[in-house]
């Protein structure tokens, strides 16, 4: 991806973090078992639920569909939460490159955590374009809420 460098203390607490999420089948192998898309979805599903419909992703086992799986969650969702992957980086993670799993996973916790801490009031959002809740919902919609 990028040359994030990860040494073994940050990887493992990667995947401490992805134990934390409930998802549908099993981690035997971070690099195959994130390569179409879905168990991506799935945590970020969990972080923001309003973001991700789940109907858009299809297990896969064909590079064409992965590539449409991370295509799809990569223009309707990350793009949602301000940062996209290139398509070097789509090709790496379905591909099953070493590492390239990995370094998605760091930005999107870092991206989590941001958010956490903007929900709360500490710095900005993620976009100009668009804020967004826990719980998914954009922060305008909720303003619009509260006052009536």
């Amino acid at each position: 991806m990028d040359g994030i460098v990860l040494d073994d203390e940050i990887l493992q607490k990667i995947y401490a973090w992805i134990d934390e999420v409930p998802l549908s089948r099993p981690k035997k192998n971070m690099g195959r078992d994130f390569s179409d898309g879905i168990l991506a979805a799935e945590v970020i599903a969990y972080y923001f639920p309003k973001l991700v419909q789940m109907h858009n992703y299809s297990s896969a086992n064909s590079l064409t569909q992965k590539q449409y799986n991370w295509g799809t969650l990569n223009t309707k969702v990350l793009k949602r939460l301000g940062f996209q992957l290139t398509k070097k980086e789509i090709d790496d993670i379905v591909q099953c490159k070493p590492g390239a799993v990995e370094e998605f996973l760091s930005k999107l916790q870092v991206k989590v955590r941001s958010h956490k801490c903007s929900c709360l009031g500490f710095h900005g959002s993620f976009s100009n374009r668009l804020q967004i809740t826990a719980c998914g919902a954009p922060v305008r919609r909720m303003y619009r809420e509260r006052r009536n």
